[in-house]
């Protein structure tokens, strides 16, 4: 009567078996079908990934009821099955995977979403695999016959099982070791996940985020000593530059997603002649990187992590010491600093961020929406947009710097002003701020005109056909149209600086942070497949940028009075930035602070990508999991100076994401430093 009652107790074993074994086989194959899609490969160390699924499946299969064995089941493999979605969107637009501290971001990835991003085969794989996945769970079961257990057999079956886990697991773990590094020590990036697959990466990548939040590090008395030893040798070198643009006023403008290739002289008139007659034309000019992260490297010279500008209000506080705004008051204290940017403060957090920067004023275009809108119907401007809406409805840049002229470029006093544009981010398609852009450029009057702006891009090595065959030409007309507002805004600045007579006495830093990704439109142009956007295609983000300063430029010409423009063929991207205005401007900073290099010193320099997989390559040579290649023949390659370069701003990263992790340390070391 005993063992009979066992018997009873343990009869739902078949549907243990079932469930678990169910979860086992459909969270294997989401690994690899996700990992297919996204590399199109399978994970090349799935070790990790094989004993959490395991120690899942055995919990879910010791789980007393039925409806928490599914509840629990589903509830991981729902998780897998969004995320896979959310990567495939994620890495098809940006070459990223999700980690947690994206969701600071949820927001603005929301705001950026359009159907263009779908791969919908991909998506239907998964759906279809989730939704077999759960027939499997709740109907297998069903279907095998039932299965009695007494206890003595449970036992032994739970033993044998962890038994035979000990003995696979054991004869991994030196294949584990081998590779600890990368997922322990590293930050998490695509090649971990492509490396150790989804469980693998994302129980890691949530120890790290969880860990980088909440933790309180402080460095070691070694660490310590080192950093000092080195930021004490920070002190930039003098060149025939330095101090060129002392007590200038300075206007940095972040071009979002400007692409060169979209400038002309007949449509982008204002752009065309800043950067290719007056300006200092940055030829060589590329750049990798989110629109925080460039904006962080313009500002502070160095960066780590992207939550450094986006929400970590405690390391943000410590960038105050060292960020261009408080630097030029510390220089000169009646500067006016002021940030502005044509958006909604909240994003990228800059209305947490950005008040704490040294910045006297910040501007956005939300606090100021009902006011802008009214003086646009005053001057017959009215339009649909909305700073609370998705990214489609953007305001006119030229629209906010008319009503922000005064405080932007001030009519009195020195100025340090950062601007960050918006009308030609993307999702790109037809807005009804540009729409009178639009027009007039497909319009039949100026047919002459677009077709040699067509024929001088094709001439230019662009390739217009290419965004016919990928159904993205629309996209280039609505981006198009977007850069002709910008360029509109453009002439007004320097129509305010005329007036002004200050010109003379101004220096522009206009920068691209990153090419027009969205719709893949940079990269088309360009002839570059998508799947092979990565593999040292340094190209893809040769977008160009300017420099107007007319005392540089003359200096750099070797002329006693401007003349005109200049073009630069030195390779250079955000990161040089921030040491180039502090060298023109005699700020003072360290360069072992700044991953990049002033671009008037004499030293070569590499770009370093913020992004998930930290790319690194000049205009020659491209560095990716540890690796060299030779950018033009894609092969591996040796180059001493440019391996110089690369562990020259790999220990910089090194130092900084140390100290980003002791904050009281940093703040100590900066005072050591001389920083007040």
């Amino acid at each position: 009567m005993e063992q009979e009652e066992k018997a009873i107790k343990y009869k739902n074993i078949g549907d243990n078996i079932c469930v678990a074994a169910s979860f086992f086989v459909f969270a294997i194959i989401f690994e690899f079908v996700s990992s297919l899609c996204l590399f199109g490969v399978v994970p090349s160390f799935f070790f990790i990934s094989l004993v959490l699924i395991h120690v899942y499946a055995f919990v879910i299969f010791l789980l007393p009821t039925k409806t928490f064995r599914r509840v629990v089941a589903c509830s991981i493999l729902s998780f897998q099955f969004v995320i896979c979605i959310v990567n495939d969107v994620l890495h098809n637009v940006t070459g990223e995977v999700f980690t947690f501290d994206k969701l600071w971001l949820a927001g603005e990835a929301a705001g950026t979403f359009s159907i263009h991003m779908i791969n919908f085969f991909h998506i239907a794989l998964y759906i279809v695999l989730f939704a077999i996945s759960m027939y499997f769970i709740f109907g297998l079961p069903k279907r095998i016959k039932e299965f009695k257990m007494n206890k003595k057999q449970f036992t032994s079956t739970v033993v044998g099982i962890l038994f035979a886990s000990l003995a696979v697991f054991g004869s991994l773990s030196s294949g584990y070791l081998e590779k600890r590094n990368l997922i322990l020590t590293e930050y998490p990036t695509t090649l971990a996940y492509q490396t150790f697959g989804f469980y693998g990466f994302y129980l890691s990548n949530a120890f790290i985020s969880l860990g980088t939040l909440n933790t309180k590090v402080h460095l070691s008395q070694e660490d310590y000593n080192e950093f000092v030893t080195f930021l004490n040798e920070g002190t930039p070198e003098v060149n025939e530059f330095t101090g060129i643009s002392e007590g200038n006023n300075v206007l940095s403008i972040l071009a979002e997603s400007v692409d060169v290739a979209l400038i002309d002289s007949y449509f982008t008139p204002n752009l065309y002649k800043m950067w290719f007659q007056d300006g200092m034309y940055l030829k060589n000019y590329h750049a990798e990187n989110k629109t925080n992260m460039s904006e962080g490297m313009s500002i502070f010279g160095t960066y780590g992590r992207e939550r450094a500008l986006n929400a970590n209000v405690k390391l943000t506080e410590v960038y105050d010491y060292f960020s261009l705004p408080s630097i030029i008051k510390e220089q000169d204290e009646n500067v006016k600093t002021t940030y502005l940017h044509s958006f909604k403060s909240s994003f990228y957090n800059r209305d947490i961020t950005h008040t704490k920067i040294g910045f006297d004023e910040t501007i956005f275009a939300n606090e100021q929406e009902e006011e802008i809108k009214n003086y646009n119907r005053e001057h017959g401007q009215e339009y649909s947009w909305s700073v609370k809406d998705i990214f489609n409805k953007y305001m006119k840049d030229s629209n906010f710097f008319e009503y922000n002229q005064e405080k932007m470029i001030p009519s009195s006093g020195r100025f340090y002003s950062s601007f960050s544009a918006m009308v030609t981010h993307g999702t790109y398609e037809r807005r009804d701020s540009n729409k009178e852009y639009f027009d007039y450029l497909t319009s039949d009057a100026q047919k002459e005109h677009f077709d040699q702006m067509i024929e001088n891009m094709v001439t230019a090595g662009y390739d217009i056909q290419n965004l016919v065959d990928n159904n993205v030409y629309d996209e280039f007309l609505y981006y198009k149209a977007a850069m002709m507002d910008f360029d509109k805004m453009v002439g007004m600045i320097f129509n305010r600086l005329e007036n002004l007579n200050i010109l003379d006495k101004t220096t522009i830093y206009m920068f691209p942070d990153h090419n027009a990704f969205y719709s893949d439109l940079s990269f088309i142009l360009r002839g570059i497949e998508k799947n092979k956007i990565r593999e040292c295609n340094v190209s893809a983000y040769n977008m160009g940028a300017c420099i107007y300063d007319q005392k540089l430029i003359a200096k750099y010409k070797g002329e006693s009075v401007y003349s005109g423009g200049v073009t630069i063929e030195k390779f250079t991207s955000p990161n040089d930035i921030y040491p180039t205005l502090c060298d023109i401007l005699n700020l003072k900073y360290n360069k072992n602070l700044c991953y990049g290099k002033s671009l008037f010193c004499d030293e070569s320099r590499v770009f370093m990508s913020l992004k998930d997989d930290r790319y690194i390559f000049n205009d020659k040579y491209y560095f990716y999991n540890n690796q060299v290649f030779d950018a033009k023949t894609k092969e591996y390659a040796q180059n001493e100076a440019f391996e110089k370069d690369v562990n020259e701003v790999l220990y910089k990263f090194y130092v900084h994401e140390k100290l980003y992790k002791a904050k009281d340390d940093f703040v100590s070391i900066l005072k050591e430093i001389g920083y007040e």
